[in-house]
């Protein structure tokens, strides 16, 4: 028993680690995506604490996704829950945005999706 109540702390800890793996809270994780967006769009205070919230409430989706996919072998599920997740904060970010922040936040998600196929083509 005892030794079942040792292992089930370990797989606890290394799950809590896998989630934390950047060492960052998700509190940090959305300070720092805000941060980031507003000098990226120059947002409003008011729009910031907007950002905050639905960048928060994303993290919080996806470390579930996470957890709920940590032992599966086959994480096409995984992937469609997260295009899901992402997908609800892009509609929600776009919703307090206004046209021209929209315009700008598109242009800079396709810059950064052809910088992750730069990558991702170098490492094969």
């Amino acid at each position: 028993m005892k030794k079942l109540l040792i292992l089930c702390s370990f797989f606890l800890l290394t799950q809590f680690a896998f989630a934390q793996k950047d060492g960052k809270s998700n509190e940090e994780k959305a300070t720092h995506k805000t941060e980031h967006l507003t000098k990226e769009l120059n947002l409003t205070a008011e729009q910031q604490t907007k950002v905050k919230a639905i960048i928060l409430d994303k993290l919080g989706k996806m470390d579930v996704i996470r957890a709920k996919y940590a032992s599966a072998s086959d994480k096409s599920g995984m992937h469609k829950e997260v295009k899901v997740v992402r997908d609800q904060e892009d509609a929600e970010l776009k919703r307090i945005l206004t046209p021209a922040q929209i315009t700008k936040y598109e242009e800079a998600k396709e810059e950064k999706k052809k910088e992750n196929k730069g990558k991702k083509g170098n490492n094969k």
